[in-house]
Formats: structure tokens, sequence, C-alpha cells
């Protein structure tokens, strides 16, 4: 590549996408790919937990189930994204995430357990609380099919496009394709 001098320049030190914001539609397509991905570690998850302690009914510790794959889901998050800044889906779809301070892609430790943690508070934990004090099963799906809505909507009239929990933390996505 050649620059207004006519020099060559090494393409390894351009990275025009190094900022660029990925469409929201982008990170929907990604969210979707990664559930089917978790449905796989919850799903073995539930396999060896069940099997381990010897549950005959799905309802029987259900506490420790749901503590066990939190705590699972989080060791995969947390390495994903203090080891590369991707997850597997965020790889497929060329996503990775930026930290606006170190201006690194892998977060630290530390950044990388609290922004799990309050991504479960942000996109989960509501869904939860509304579903307690309306009691309705029925709503269950509605109620977290518009949390996750509201949350894209948030992020949508955000000024960099960014996720609560995100914006809080100073970390972005950025598209690396």
């Amino acid at each position: 590549m050649k620059n207004s001098n006519n020099e060559l320049i090494s393409t390894n030190t351009l990275n025009l996408n190094e900022n660029k914001v990925p469409r929201l539609s982008k990170l929907i397509w990604c969210m979707l790919y990664e559930n089917i991905l978790l449905f796989g570690i919850i799903f073995i998850t539930a396999l060896v937990y069940g099997v381990v302690l010897n549950q005959k009914h799905g309802l029987h510790h259900r506490l420790g189930l749901q503590i066990t794959i939190f705590v699972v889901l989080g060791i995969y998050f947390v390495t994903c994204w203090h080891t590369t800044g991707q997850t597997l889906a965020m790889k497929t779809w060329h996503l990775q995430l930026k930290d606006n301070i170190s201006q690194k892609t892998q977060l630290s430790l530390t950044k990388a357990v609290v922004r799990y943690i309050l991504g479960f508070l942000v996109w989960v934990m509501p869904s939860i609380i509304v579903s307690s004090i309306v009691n309705v099963p029925v709503l269950d799906i509605p109620l977290i099919i518009s949390n996750i809505v509201l949350v894209f909507i948030l992020a949508k009239l955000s000024t960099h496009k960014q996720f609560l929990h995100d914006k809080f933390l100073q970390i972005k996505f950025i598209d690396i394709k």
C-alpha cells in the first residue's frame, strides 16, 4: 500500500478496524450463536451434576445446579475474555472486547470477573426479579425477551453503542474483520 508521498507502507502497521464499532445486528447474531454454544456447556454441566449427585428429578438439588451452572459459565466467559478478549462466538463473528483504559484486547482478570457479574445483573437479574414479583410462569419467556430488547435499545441509544455494564467498565466491542 502507498501513502500520499508514494512510499510503501506496511499493511501490518495499519489497523483500520481497530476502533470500528460493530453494528448491533452483528452483536445480536453473535449473541444468538453464543447461546447455542452455551446450551452445550449447560447441558454437559447439568449431566455431570446430575450423575455425580444421583439426581432423580430435575427439581432436586435445583439451587445447587443453578449455582454450578453460574460458576461454570463464569469460568468460560472470564477465561475467554481474560486470555483473548473473545468467546468462541465472538471469534466466529470477528468481534473482540477492548479495554478503553489500557487499550488491550485482553481484559484483566478483575475486569473480566466484574464484567461477568455486572452482565448477569443487567441481562438476567431484572427478569428474575419481575418474574418472582408477578409470579405468572407463562410470562417468564416474554419477560426475558423484553429485558433483552430493553438492553439492546439502551445500547442503541448510547453514544458508542455500548451495553450498560461495558460503559461502566469502559470496555467496548470492536469489529476485527
